[in-house]
């Protein structure tokens, strides 16, 4: 059991295809965060979110991935997930690295300490495997995400652009 820095005992372990469903949901959440955040961001369809239950199931059961899930220890009730994904590129400089796809924390859990519990947890897991590097993605005017990625010691080396032209 952790304790987060408000106090809040968690109870942090990896997702098991039981968990799909907390998954989908997270992830439905965290995408119509960052449209707020950034309302022009490409938007998924409707295919893609009935596709999510299937990619969920597929990622625990992949070796390469891990998914983590937080669970508020006094509620029982998932309050936070990541994703991370182990990349072997062997055209890159570092040929192994882990992409942090997805980040989510419940709004009643946020600037807790339940994030960096979450991430520390999943770069510990990928260190013991000799993983070192990691990278992700957020949303420009997501100001969470840039102040959680940076208190991390993330730092932001690239942007994404997109034009819709007509």
């Amino acid at each position: 059991m952790l304790e987060t820095e408000s106090g809040t005992n968690c109870i942090i372990r990896k997702a098991t295809k039981d968990d799909v469903p907390v998954l989908v949901r997270m992830r439905l959440m965290l995408q119509l965060h960052m449209e707020t955040a950034n309302e022009r961001i490409l938007k998924h369809n409707e295919t893609w979110k009935v596709g999510l239950p299937q990619f969920y199931s597929d990622l625990i059961g992949n070796s390469n991935s891990l998914g983590l899930l937080v669970f508020d220890n006094e509620k029982g009730q998932a309050v936070g997930m990541t994703i991370g994904q182990l990349i072997e590129d062997r055209e890159m400089e570092v040929q192994r690295y882990v992409k942090i796809n997805d980040v989510w924390v419940d709004e009643d859990y946020r600037r807790k300490g339940v994030c960096s519990l979450m991430v520390n947890k999943l770069i510990e897991l990928y260190k013991e495997r000799g993983i070192n590097t990691f990278t992700l993605n957020y949303v420009i005017d997501n100001l969470e995400a840039e102040a959680t990625w940076r208190a991390l010691e993330f730092e932001p080396i690239i942007k994404s652009c997109v034009a819709t032209i007509s």
